[in-house]
């Protein structure tokens, strides 16, 4: 006998949309029902958001192990022996926090009032639907329906999942061991995410995506950060790269699985124990009798149609979560899911929300929140704009947040102050979500966020100063009480001895005012100059042309495939420190290698910037009157070995060396890394980091001094 049950809400699905609509029509005293085929929780819980972050976070505390147990430890903390990943043991731990939430749900439900049927549901009309369970088929009659049938991951069509060689996400959360080598297909949130935490295991992960850059969603400020930790991980990045299949090689345990893709019109191979699918996800709208409601799919034909209040085309029916269309993000369906409860109890409801966060839990995370600066300019806003570094929190900082060059950036409308968007960027950062979103649901202006009072030390002070920084009124970053502005001159090739003179008339005029602050960026034939501290120490440069020069330090070597550039700036009353300037000009050169993907740091024991153990920019300035002279050279593909070759003021041959020598000759982008690609890094972080503006450049020559 067919059992029948009547109810006043169906609800057909019980992830994170469907179980809080559930819940949420229980306690409103709605006599409730709700059908899912799998676990309560769907693939948010069960093989999604949790069960990921369970692994990522496993995957942190196993790469913090190993920073520990290396040479000389980490923080004054030793780890003995070599930390081991049992990933089988790591999975088992991960699917006990999923069961115990599965549990949970089950047990909010039955408290809520809301009766769990498991089984498949397929509707014959809009109110009628027959489930198959494990006791036998039961018709339901609904007074009102809320389709919340989730999504499923994209499997193509030429190298299908079978979760053994070729694995969906879902498989990658279930490895009874952990692959040595592994290849994603697709470079978006799902993809980089697993990435980050296989790359933290030890995995070697391969990247290929489609697009011309990974994680498309997000602006490239945003990117940057984490293409630098890719590239410290070894994570190779093939983008503008499609997959065209697999195939099996080798015998037994032997057995890999190769990848074939192909990049810039030639074909490519890549073995791996591994190939992970994640090219996106298809809102669940087939084999459960859609086409039997008459409901109305949007545009795009994969999405149901909805309004506001989640109304399909059809009267009481609703749709929310994946199936009803981007962004396809869990607490978005569950507040859709509580809003619809509330509106078939009468509540006047509609959903408005002004922010619906996006967080990506890749290394360092990724939060978005409202309009980013280039959105709110499409829309018409004339917007300001201020970013934080974390390198400038002292909580960052003692946690190690600042590492991956994270930042808070603020968009507000230049007229009125009203915050329009928030993003972050940085460890640790998924947690301050919760005041960007109030700030923008609250239509909250700059001034009210500047008002409040933050507690020291925390992370929460960094969105407090970048309000700051929008404002003008920056704390605890330079720059911030007045933007000036900086004139770029273009000087070509110009032999040394000329460029000193010019700079010396120069900084005379910018002690007196006459020309205002001045970057000016030229390349050198090759000459190598000798500073007071060379001269002192006797240092003999053999082999190569010498001039004497007044800057401070020993000898640097300038030449083809350098870019120098020479800041004639009038430094003001609170930047007048030398170890303070200097210090920005290194900030300055590691800004602009991040930006192609070239992570690079400072040496406490000598001033310059630094890449994979060797110098590549050096740093020489003198001083009248608090106006700087000189500055800073770059080597970028200096010729031969005229570089390492040099030796002298206790560097030996070999620590001065060029990016190209480095391998690093191509950007994640795939452009040249090159004397135009440097000098426009350097220029697009100039407001950043030396607190002036850069303006647009023009040509120089030795006859046109001023």
């Amino acid at each position: 006998m067919v059992e029948s049950r009547k109810c006043q809400v169906l609800v057909v699905g019980a992830g994170p949309g469907g179980y809080v609509a559930a819940i949420r029509a229980g306690q409103l005293g709605l006599d409730t029902v709700i059908v899912e085929a799998d676990r309560a929780g769907g693939t948010c819980l069960i093989r999604g958001c949790i069960p990921s972050k369970a692994l990522i976070h496993a995957a942190e505390r196993f790469e913090a192990l190993q920073q520990h147990s290396s040479d000389g430890g980490h923080m004054g903390l030793s780890v003995s022996g070599t930390p081991e990943v049992d990933m089988a043991a790591m999975v088992s731990w991960k699917d006990a926090i999923v069961e115990r939430l599965n549990l949970g749900v089950k047990g909010l439900l039955k408290g809520a009032g809301a009766e769990l049927i498991k089984g498949w549901a397929t509707f014959k009309d809009p109110r009628h639907c027959t489930v198959d369970t494990a006791d036998g088929p039961v018709r339901i009659e609904a007074e009102n329906v809320i389709i919340a049938t989730g999504s499923s991951h994209i499997d193509l069509p030429f190298m299908p999942c079978d979760e053994e060689f070729i694995l969906s996400s879902t498989g990658a959360l279930d490895l009874d061991k952990l692959p040595k080598t592994a290849a994603i297909v697709g470079g978006g949130y799902i993809g980089l995410e697993l990435g980050c935490a296989l790359a933290k295991l030890g995995t070697e992960v391969t990247v290929v995506e489609g697009l011309d850059s990974i994680l498309a969603i997000v602006d490239k400020e945003l990117r940057r950060p984490l293409e630098i930790w890719l590239k410290k991980h070894r994570v190779t990045i093939h983008t503008n790269a499609l997959a065209r299949g697999t195939e099996i090689k080798g015998k037994g345990a032997a057995r890999k699985v190769q990848l074939s893709f192909e990049k810039g019109g030639e074909e490519h191979s890549v073995k791996v124990d591994k190939v992970l699918v994640t090219v996106g996800r298809t809102p669940n709208t087939k084999g459960w009798g859609l086409e039997n409601m008459g409901v109305r799919m949007d545009a795009s034909g994969r999405f149901i149609r909805i309004d506001r209040q989640c109304r399909t085309s059809v009267p009481s029916v609703y749709a929310i979560g994946d199936v009803a269309g981007e962004p396809m993000l869990a607490h978005k369906a569950s507040a859709q899911g509580e809003m619809v409860a509330e509106i078939i109890a009468g509540h006047p409801r509609e959903f408005d929300k002004a922010a619906i966060p996006a967080i990506i839990f890749t290394e360092p995370e990724i939060v978005s929140v409202g309009l980013t600066p280039d959105e709110a300019k499409e829309r018409g806003e004339q917007v300001i704009v201020g970013k934080f570094p974390l390198a400038a929190s002292g909580r960052a900082l003692s946690i190690e947040a600042e590492k991956t060059g994270g930042f808070i950036r603020v968009t507000a409308r230049e007229s009125d102050h009203v915050i329009l968007g928030i993003q972050a960027v940085g460890s640790h950062v998924a947690e301050l979500h919760g005041e960007f979103i109030l700030a923008l649901e609250m239509g909250a202006l700059l001034e009210d966020v500047a008002d409040t009072v933050h507690a020291h030390p925390t992370m929460t002070e960094a969105f407090h100063e970048s309000v700051l920084k929008t404002l003008g009124q920056a704390i605890h970053t330079t720059g911030g009480e007045r933007m000036d502005q900086i004139r770029i001159l273009r000087a070509g090739v110009v032999e040394h001895h000329v460029m000193a003179e010019a700079m010396k008339e120069m900084q005379q005029q910018r002690i007196a005012d006459e020309i205002p602050d001045t970057l000016i960026l030229v390349e050198h034939p090759e000459v190598v100059t000798v500073g007071p501290k060379a001269i002192r120490e006797g240092v003999v440069v053999d082999g190569y042309p010498t001039v004497r020069t007044d800057r401070g330090g020993g000898i640097t070597w300038h030449g083809p495939g350098q870019l120098v550039a020479y800041p004639i700036v009038k430094w003001r009353l609170e930047e007048q420190s030398i170890r303070t300037i200097i210090g920005r000009l290194e900030d300055w050169g590691i800004k602009a290698f991040a930006d192609c993907g070239i992570g690079a740091y400072k040496d406490p024991s000598m001033q310059g910037t630094w890449v994979d153990g060797h110098k590549i920019c050096s740093i020489g300035l003198s001083f009248l009157h608090w106006v700087s002279r000189h500055g800073m050279s770059i080597n970028i593909q200096t010729p031969g070995t005229r570089v390492e070759d040099l030796e002298g003021c206790g560097m030996r041959a070999g620590v001065h060396t060029s990016l190209a020598q480095l391998g690093y000759t191509h950007d994640l982008e795939g452009r040249a890394i090159d004397m135009a690609r440097i000098e426009e890094a350097l220029l697009v972080n100039c407001e950043e980091i030396l607190g002036r503006a850069p303006m647009q450049p023009e040509p120089w020559t030795a006859e046109v001094v001023a």
